[in-house]
């Protein structure tokens, strides 16, 4: 059956709702505000929001598979704090653990133990990470479950691990 002109619009307007109120907030705000069409603007909003470009397109990977991953927020979070303490100084008054067995010796004197180098913490933080997720998708893939179970599982797991 042929749709008419008035159907097609419809259809149109509610798939692309969002995106068409969008521009026009953009439209308006372009207008209404000097400074918001501008180069320097447009590279700052880019760079405030690049980071969660590559957040996006892994879960969106994984909804194109008709699956859902509720854990990816939190290893987000877990990453985050495990980076800040393997780069934290053992002098540092504010260190995320007091006690920590590297850091001071059996008389209690403080070691000078610098941080890690940034490159090695980041490659350790993504492979931990990426430990998380093929756990999830062992769990996944060969044990049947569903991701809805098995990410929300590795979610409250990671948030554990987090609070320690």
């Amino acid at each position: 059956m042929e749709k008419t002109q008035k159907q097609k619009l419809t259809d149109f307007l509610i798939n692309n709702g969002v995106i068409i109120v969008m521009f026009i907030l953009v439209i308006y705000t372009g207008l209404t505000t000097k400074n918001f069409l501008t180069a320097d603007n447009g590279m700052n909003l880019l760079a405030n929001m690049s980071y969660r470009l590559v957040i996006a397109l892994g879960i969106a990977g994984c909804v194109i598979t008709a699956g859902c991953d509720l854990s990816a927020g939190r290893m987000i979070g877990f990453g985050a704090c495990l980076a800040g303490t393997l780069l934290q100084k053992a002098d540092y008054s504010g260190r995320f653990f007091q006690s920590e067995p590297w850091a001071s010796m059996g008389n209690g004197i403080l070691l000078k133990i610098s941080p890690m180098n940034p490159f090695v913490v980041l490659l350790l933080v993504m492979l931990i990470c990426a430990l998380f997720g093929t756990i999830t998708g062992w769990f996944i893939a060969y044990l049947s479950v569903p991701p809805f179970i098995a990410t929300l599982a590795m979610m409250e797991i990671i948030y554990g691990l987090g609070l320690l």
